[in-house]
């Protein structure tokens, strides 16, 4: 026990060398293990993007998406009301959603398994996606995803 408090001991001293100021203080006076997910936190806030979702009614939530994350997870980890049956294995069209279709081009074009599954979800538009086939990137900051009124589970 006396070895480990003389671990966190030197640790803490060498936050306040690398951190400095009243980040420091902070960082040296809190146990180790709540400075890696207070400093891990920071890291991961600093890498999401605001991203909002929209139902058919208009109403929006603001999500919070991790850059490269599919918006079927960043749905999914929002409780957002996105089905997603397959688990993102593009096997059925219950996650189809709208992208805005300014930033149509900011993803990737469609594989040919992507449009098969399109050919079975109802409502499909020009701007139709599924959405475990999106990643997130810098260029989706505020876009506005309009969920599917309905979808077709023919898996």
């Amino acid at each position: 026990m006396q070895r480990a408090r003389g671990i966190v001991s030197v640790l803490q001293r060498a936050s306040v060398a690398k951190f400095g100021g009243a980040a420091a203080a902070r960082v040296a006076t809190t146990p180790l293990i709540s400075q890696t997910r207070m400093l891990g936190s920071a890291r991961i806030q600093k890498d999401k993007i605001p991203i909002y979702f929209q139902n058919s009614a208009g109403e929006q939530k603001l999500c919070h998406a991790r850059l490269g994350e599919t918006l079927l997870e960043v749905a999914i980890d929002n409780d957002i009301d996105l089905e997603g049956a397959c688990g993102g294995t593009l096997a059925c069209s219950t996650c189809h959603v709208y992208i805005d279709e300014n930033l149509l081009d900011t993803f990737p074009e469609m594989e040919e398994e992507e449009e098969d599954m399109l050919d079975l979800a109802v409502a499909v538009k020009d701007n139709s996606r599924l959405g475990c086939q999106c990643c997130v990137g810098n260029a989706h900051k505020d876009m506005v995803v309009t969920l599917a009124d309905e979808y077709a589970d023919a898996r």
